[in-house]
This record gives C-alpha cells, sequence and structure tokens, in this order.
C-alpha cells in the first residue's frame, strides 16, 4: 500500500494489513536469491556505518602534553631546536639546538644531563641518531668552524670514534647534511638539503650507492590518450 506524506509527496510503503503481509512472505519464498541479496545489501549497510562510527572514534584519539623542554643543561633556554631523536634503549633525548650548536641530551625524566659540542668537535650539527651499543652519529654542515660536511662517530662516552668527510666522496658534490638514520648493520642513510635523493655509506664510511626516485621525461599531458 502507498500512501503520500505531507506536501512533499514522498510515496510511504505501508504493510499494516494481513493480506499486505502475507503478500511479501510469498514473494519472499518465490525469490529466495533476490531476498538473500536484500538482506545481505542490509546487513553491509550496517556494517559499513558501524564501521565508519569505529574508524571515527579511532581518529579522535586525544593527544596531551606531557612536559615541555625549554631549556639545556646549562639553564639557557633552548633558542633554535632542528632535530630530536628518541634512544629506546637508554630511553634518553637527544635535542639538536641549532642556536649553541650542541646535542643536549635529556633523561627518560626530561632532565638535561649532558651535551656534546665543541669539546668533542661537534660544531655544527644537524642530524642525529644513536645506535643500541650506545654510539652516536651526527651530522655536521660546513661552516666556517667546520671546513667540511661530515658525519662524526662517537662512543657512548661521546669520544669521536671516527668522522667521514663527505667532500673526499666522488659521487656527491655540494652534498650539506641533514638528517641521518643507521640500521642494524651500520648501514648509514643521510639526507640533505636541496639534495634529490639519499646518501648510502656502508659502516666504514665508504660510498654505497644513492637512492633517487625514477623520473620520466614525459609529461603528464603527453601521457594522455589522444582524444584529450
Amino acid at each position: 500500500m502507498c500512501a503520500i506524506r505531507g506536501n512533499n509527496q514522498e510515496p510511504v510503503l505501508r504493510i499494516n494489513t494481513l493480506t499486505n503481509k502475507v503478500n511479501v512472505l510469498i514473494a519472499i519464498c518465490r525469490h529466495p536469491v533476490f531476498a538473500l541479496a536484500l538482506l545481505g545489501f542490509i546487513v553491509a549497510c550496517h556494517l559499513v556505518v558501524f564501521m565508519d562510527g569505529t574508524a571515527a572514534a579511532a581518529s579522535h584519539i586525544r593527544v596531551r602534553s606531557i612536559a615541555q623542554i625549554t631549556v639545556d643543561d646549562a639553564n639557557n633556554k633552548l633558542q633554535f631546536p632542528i632535530d630530536v631523536f628518541f634512544d629506546p634503549v637508554e630511553e634518553n633525548l637527544y635535542v639538536i639546538d641549532g642556536n649553541s650548536n650542541r646535542v643536549i641530551v635529556y633523561n627518560s625524566d626530561f632532565f638535561p644531563w649532558s651535551s656534546i659540542g665543541i669539546g668533542r668537535n661537534i660544531q655544527t650539527p644537524r642530524g642525529v641518531a644513536v645506535m643500541s651499543n650506545g654510539d652516536v652519529y651526527v651530522s655536521q654542515i660546513r661552516a666556517g668552524k667546520n671546513p667540511s660536511p661530515k658525519i662524526s662517530i662517537l662512543n657512548a662516552a661521546f669520544f669521536v670514534k671516527m668522522q667521514i668527510f663527505l667532500d673526499k666522496i666522488p659521487e656527491v658534490t655540494n652534498f650539506i647534511p641533514r638528517q641521518v638514520a643507521v640500521n642494524n648493520d651500520g648501514i648509514m642513510y643521510l639526507a640533505g638539503k636541496d639534495y634529490r635523493g639519499v646518501l648510502v655509506l656502508n659502516d666504514e664510511g665508504d660510498f654505497l650507492r644513492l637512492l633517487q626516485p625514477i623520473t620520466t621525461t614525459r609529461t603528464f599531458r603527453e601521457s594522455l590518450p589522444k582524444s584529450y
């Protein structure tokens, strides 16, 4: 039975009589495949609604600040933090302050207990990474006090173990190091300023390869069908 609702003239299906209910049951019995398809569609709609609600609830995870780091180990204010690394083994936090050109080390309570600076030949740090054995890798740019861009590797006591001078690598030129990452085998991955790709070195600082995105000379318009 169809009726008219208000001025919108929307048809409304009403199964409010015994005859109509019987007719619906007969139709379902005569067309079981259609009935199963309709039932599946209804279940799918409910699942989509449920999943959307679950995803929405998950995407609204509350984030709160647990601490604010504002000073270094000399109780001076941080002026220009440019990189940060968390050591999951010792639970220390390494923060580079570009203003003082030092690596500030904070413990698990965010207390600044030490720093790595010019006394350890760290003069222009831009990126830092820490290995599970405590070795600290610091990328440094070329500047007045540091004539060569390099990677300084320090042990857990912050004494220099090795220095890798990047301007001595013939495969790359004008490389300005920024972030550094190191895998468990000591393979170094270096990202540079305005440099397209990632420089890969082995644990001795020897050049391995460049990781660069693949490019094509064809433009997007040239790749379109002729009908366009």
